[in-house]
């Protein structure tokens, strides 16, 4: 079983961190370059030599086409222009879920409902007085997981529902907006799709390809932990052809799917976590094929464990929590580590082969980052605090950075 700790604290900084993309956080091929090939470098014209530093903590970002950025924290919403200074900031709505669409507006999640902002700031038209309600309170516990848009105005909302009388029941459910914040009534039954393979479901998130095909990544929360994705086309009817009946499900135990991406080429990646030969869970990295086949070529058997390398003092487990994939093939996979019983948060580059690239941050790995997203330029926007993992009383510094 998933422990409920745990699972929220990993709820909490899987928030989104995707640029805008029909294809859920990024898009890339397989380009098959050696390491050394991708190069990036800090955008000097950026804010300050490259950097912004945010007068709040940072949960999660979210960059516009326009190459506006979006910053969320735990109190509020931020919005910057292409060249890093502010245009807004609002209160109405902490940023732990945020997502932004083709038209530079932004979604996040609180409560039961949707908010949507505008260039100006909150967009009244929107649901009702500027909210799309997304369900109704009851004795469950229910919960937002992700937001993404599509270019098209529309927009999936995915959460999990947990029984209240703490049976193990769980399921996954999304509801698709229309660009009004009324529910598409077409998509599954009535505008909600429920997913319940199991008993006991437990989300990841979830990635669109560019026909508009969903692929939500879960968990099978038995003893034995197994990771799985589910396709559904654009209607939220499963796609049979993808894995088994419209499901892979992992061949491994004890592993735990977050965020799925879907490439140029079809492949459908998935960062998440499985034991090591301690027992302890190490972050991995999954690549399945346009049927939902495991790649025998790609690491093990299709599963890339411990990219992130050895961690002096590891305390606990280690998570690979959301994926972006370049136009190049490069991955940047953000996560975090347990150190002496703090979360330290990590980016690892890799290439399109699972191997680190050397030349970005320290042997291919950066510390203190809590959200990563690429723009439509291809430019990389890093969202870090410092120190990585502060004291109680101890002041924190929380930079956007943007990398050529």
């Amino acid at each position: 079983m998933v422990p409920r700790a745990r699972e929220a604290l990993v709820g909490a900084a899987i928030a989104l961190g995707c640029a805008w993309a029909l294809a859920g956080c990024g898009s890339g091929h397989e380009s098959g370059d050696p390491p050394s090939s991708v190069k990036r470098v800090l955008d000097v014209s950026y804010g300050s030599a490259g950097q912004v530093v945010l007068p709040d903590d940072v949960s999660t970002i979210a960059v516009a086409p326009d190459g506006s950025v979006f910053v969320g924290s735990v109190r509020a919403i931020e919005k910057l222009d292409a060249s890093g200074r502010s245009v807004w900031m609002t209160y109405a709505a902490p940023g732990y879920w945020l997502a932004s669409d083709a038209s530079a507006n932004v979604y996040t999640a609180v409560f039961t409902g949707v908010y949507k902002f505008n260039e100006q700031g909150p967009d009244l038209s929107y649901g009702a007085s500027g909210v799309a309600s997304v369900f109704a309170l009851t004795r469950d516990n229910n919960r937002f997981v992700s937001l993404v848009p599509l270019r098209d105005g529309t927009l999936y909302v995915m959460g999990h529902r947990v029984r209240y009388d703490d049976t193990g029941d769980a399921a996954i459910w999304i509801v698709k907006l229309a660009p009004d914040g009324s529910a598409m009534t077409s998509f599954g039954n009535g505008g909600r799709l429920d997913f319940q393979p199991v008993k006991s479901t437990w989300p990841g998130d979830i990635a669109v390809d560019n026909d508009g095909n969903l692929y939500v990544s879960f968990a099978n929360a038995t003893q034995n932990v197994t990771m799985g994705v589910a396709k559904f086309d654009r209607d939220g009817k499963s796609v049979a052809s993808f894995g088994n009946a419209g499901i892979w499900s992992g061949s491994r135990t004890r592993c735990h799917a977050w965020k799925p991406a879907v490439d140029s080429s079809g492949f459908v990646w998935v960062a998440g976590e499985c034991t090591d030969a301690s027992g302890a869970f190490s972050e991995a990295l999954v690549k399945l094929d346009a049927n939902g086949r495991p790649v025998p070529e790609f690491g093990n058997a299709g599963y890339l464990d411990g990219f992130l390398g050895p961690v002096a003092n590891k305390s606990a487990e280690s998570i690979a929590l959301r994926i972006v994939i370049a136009p190049e093939g490069s991955m940047y996979l953000n996560g975090y580590v347990v150190v002496a019983g703090c979360a330290q948060r990590w980016l690892v580059a890799l290439d399109s082969q699972g191997k680190r690239i050397p030349s970005f941050g320290t042997d291919g790995t950066m510390l203190g980052v809590w959200s990563v997203a690429l723009d439509a330029a291809n430019r990389l926007y890093v969202a870090s605090v410092a120190p990585n993992c502060p004291a109680a009383d101890q002041k924190f510094t929380a930079v956007l950075s943007r990398y050529l």
